[in-house]
């Protein structure tokens, strides 16, 4: 049997609710504990500090076990 597990939360930055893949999705320290970001604030990132930023394809997705 396949399962799916979808994880919510606020991305640290903006605050906006999103869905994601707990072992990929991109994520800052805050206090000892990792935090989501969003696809928007991780590419915002990359341009401000003029770094390429490679997203895993499946870091906004459902984590799938079998």
């Amino acid at each position: 049997m396949t399962t799916a597990i979808f994880v919510m939360g606020h991305c640290v930055a903006c605050k906006n609710l999103i869905t994601f893949h707990p072992d990929f999705v991109p994520s800052l320290a805050v206090n000892g504990a990792r935090e989501p970001l969003c696809r928007t604030c991780v590419k915002r990132w990359g341009e401000i500090h003029k770094k390429p930023v490679t997203i895993h394809p499946d870091a906004y997705d459902a984590k799938v076990e079998e």
